[in-house]
């Protein structure tokens, strides 16, 4: 009852070829309903109690085996299908038994689902589950939420874990503790993801690189340069002379 929330008879008429077990869940198949004919997920999940994986029901599906999949899924000890009352004798031991501040009865069982679910899914997922109307009075019993579930969800849509945002970004460098969406450290003023930080590290060495490079080339360049202007100047002062030695040659021709 409390795996799949489903009502009393809704799991009275559930037979072996109901349930189809796949490696991340397990499927209910609810044909016989008041409400309407749907399949329920049940995922394994350590930390909610109204979806712990159904480990027994798994093995014994695994002892009957899949040859009778029109067979009752829940039997009598006449090997007929489990009736109302063969449930609440079940239920009535387990009152005697446990001491529970509450006494236990079928619906107690998918009203606790339900309360669960209630804080984590939304309406139309909690009819889709239980086999509710949209915009029902019963499903506006157990559809609330609170901020601190409504950022839960938004850290899950995020894709990011709880666990992740409280721990926040550390600093490689400094060790200062960041906000998770924090890119450049409050602290240090350093690049946080690592990745970055390294990838801009090796983009500066390439920088450097390059501007060594560059000034070797405008070193090389300026000595050229400054050769060419000395060759440029000595070749101005000798035609500077050859002219001068020219006009010499001519006033001595003249005066001669």
């Amino acid at each position: 009852f409390i795996v799949t929330g489903a009502r009393r008879s809704e799991i009275l008429n559930l037979n072996l070829g109901d349930i189809k077990i796949d490696p991340d869940v397990v499927w209910v198949n609810v044909r016989v309903s008041k409400t309407k004919i749907r399949k329920i997920p049940v995922v394994p999940n350590k930390d909610n109690p109204a979806a712990r994986f159904p480990k027994y029901l798994v093995q014994w599906l695994k002892y009957c085996g899949d040859t009778k999949p029109n067979e009752p899924l829940f039997t009598s000890s006449k090997g007929g299908r489990i009736k109302k009352s063969g449930i609440y004798d079940k239920i009535e031991w387990m009152n005697q038994h446990v001491k529970l501040n509450v006494k236990l009865t079928p619906h107690i069982y998918r009203h606790t689902a339900a309360t669960y679910d209630g804080a984590n899914l939304n309406e139309a997922m909690l009819c889709e589950k239980y086999g509710w109307i949209l915009g029902s009075n019963m499903v506006r019993r157990y559809c609330h939420f609170s901020t601190k579930q409504l950022v839960a969800q938004m850290i899950r849509q995020a894709g990011l874990k709880e666990e992740e945002i409280k721990q926040g970004k550390i600093c490689p460098r400094c060790g200062e503790t960041n906000n998770i969406n924090a890119e450049i450290c409050r602290k240090c003023q350093q690049i946080l993801d690592y990745k970055k930080l390294m990838d801009e590290v090796e983009k500066n060495k390439k920088q450097t690189v390059e501007f060594e490079k560059l000034r070797g080339d405008y070193d090389t360049l300026k000595t050229s340069m400054e050769k060419m202007q000395k060759q440029l100047a000595d070749i101005s002062l000798h035609r500077q002379e050859m002219v001068a030695k020219e006009v010499d040659e001519i006033k001595r021709n003249k005066t001669g």
